[in-house]
């Protein structure tokens, strides 16, 4: 971010930044008096089973205590960081599209929509996506998520474990050619490093990085021009080398796996002590940028 942006966001954000941090401390004052409160239940609780020798009291404190804390220690907390989405993220959004920009923070990519990327070899058994932002890069339409993606096993006992098949971004933009078919970009992992995909390319590189799979020969090679393969593996490997690439029906779909959790605060810290929303407007730039990456504006020949 350059200076004299940050600056005029800083600006901008400065009487929001005031107001949240007020609000914050209310909400963090009612929160640690309400925990004293259930701390109290719960040492009166242990003193009273001391005397009367009956660990019942004690427990029944504990819960006391525990119920109290989880009835009302988030009352105000959830609207607060709700505030701060509304606010400072949809500003932003605004300040990299324009009218264009869209901010949803409880929507995201549908289930229908992952498993259509044909990047991911099992179905979920859960499923969430939320912070779905979208807008207009000069003459492309991108759209990202978050996205969690997470399948079940269950052992001998009976005991239930959870396992993640996707974590990070889900980001679709609007592809600079034509094309009806669907062709796939995996990565090379451990399990499928053997497995060339069906399409082999004339890139070395690419060959070694990605296996390609597509009912089309020819529109492969179409869409994976030797500019872009380049372009794809500077990607990849600026994301650390963990890229996934669908092209489906004149779209392009990047997973782009992390474990961050964006555009959510605490309200434990100081809002400005965070610096959070310089790292959530760093990653909406990092999403703008794949568009230059990739030279999407550039359009082929019908493409407008």
């Amino acid at each position: 971010m350059e200076n004299g942006q940050e600056s005029t966001l800083r600006a901008l954000f400065a009487p929001i930044f005031e107001s949240l941090e007020a609000e914050r401390l209310k909400i963090v004052n009612r929160n640690v008096t309400i925990m004293a409160i259930g701390l109290g239940l719960v040492v009166g609780g242990a003193l009273f089973t001391y005397d009367l020798g009956n660990p019942f009291f004690v427990l029944s404190g504990l819960l006391l205590g525990v119920f109290i804390y989880l009835i009302f220690s988030d009352k105000g907390a959830k609207e607060w960081r709700h505030k701060y989405k509304t606010q400072v993220i949809e500003a932003i959004v605004k300040s990299f599209f324009g009218e264009s920009g869209v901010y949803e923070p409880q929507n995201g990519h549908s289930e229908a929509e992952f498993m259509g990327t044909e990047l991911f070899n099992r179905s979920p058994d859960r499923y969430h996506a939320e912070d779905l932002i979208k807008g207009m890069v000069d003459k492309t339409l991108i759209c990202f998520s978050e996205v969690k993606a997470e399948y079940k096993t269950r052992n001998s006992k009976g005991k239930i474990s959870w396992h993640t098949i996707f974590k990070g971004i889900l980001f679709t933009a609007d592809f600079n050619k034509h094309f009806i078919g669907r062709t796939i970009v995996k990565q090379k992992s451990f399990w499928n490093f053997f497995s060339q995909g069906n399409i082999e390319l004339e890139n070395p590189a690419f060959r070694e990085e990605f296996a390609v799979y597509s009912h089309d020969g020819i529109e492969a090679r179409y869409i994976l021009s030797p500019s872009l393969m380049e372009k794809i593996l500077l990607l990849n490997k600026n994301w650390g080398g963990s890229l996934g690439f669908s092209f489906i029906r004149s779209q392009l779909i990047i997973a782009i796996p992390s474990y961050k959790n964006f555009f959510e605060i605490s309200i434990w810290s100081k809002v400005e002590s965070q610096n959070k929303w310089q790292k959530d407007w760093q990653i909406i730039a990092d999403m703008v940028t794949i568009v230059n990456d990739l030279d999407l504006n550039t359009r082929i020949w019908t493409k407008v």
